[in-house]
């Protein structure tokens, strides 16, 4: 209840038409700067809320654009979209459906597939995408863990059926 701060508004007008007219044009310049912003899809596969580590570089120094952190962050979508590839059971399937769904609105406007976000937003009656990274963004680990998860066990017995047979 406590974070329903951005749709109460409209349980309290008797009109959600109302509050669309009041709030659409400001919620579609603020969709369009923060996919701009956080849309990157490079920087949503990795889990990266680049504007925050941009702002905290005088706090942290450039540590987390060294090449060593990138690396680390590409390691796990890496690992969990090469689950795909040792036959993944049914379930697992249904996690990379949610997670590639979950890839696609987080990133926004952006491209690939960003028109098709920006007619949604512009033709529904709810505006409270406004931020989908931060919205939605945290659905993505969710459909990462368990892909993660079968694809370290798959590489380990691969690499182990690799090294008996030497």
């Amino acid at each position: 209840p406590l974070n329903a701060w951005w749709f109460l508004p409209f349980l309290k007008t008797g009109s959600i038409h109302a509050q669309e007219i009041m709030v659409k044009e400001n919620s579609l310049g603020m969709l369009l700067s923060a996919s701009r912003q956080l849309g990157n899809l490079q920087d949503v596969l990795r889990l990266i809320h680049i504007v925050f580590f941009k702002d905290m570089v005088t706090v942290w120094g450039t540590i987390y654009f060294s090449a060593e952190f990138i690396i680390l962050s590409i390691l796990a979508p890496t690992i969990a979209i090469s689950s795909l590839l040792f036959k993944p059971p049914r379930r697992i399937i249904c996690f990379a459906a949610l997670a590639v769904a979950t890839l696609f609105l987080a990133k926004g406007t952006t491209p690939p597939l960003g028109e098709l976000f920006l007619w949604a937003f512009q033709n529904s009656t709810f505006i409270m995408y406004r931020n989908p990274f931060e919205k939605l963004g945290m659905i993505l680990p969710l459909g990462y863990a368990p892909l993660f998860g079968f694809g370290v066990s798959s590489i380990y017995f691969w690499l182990k059926e690799r090294s008996s047979c030497a």
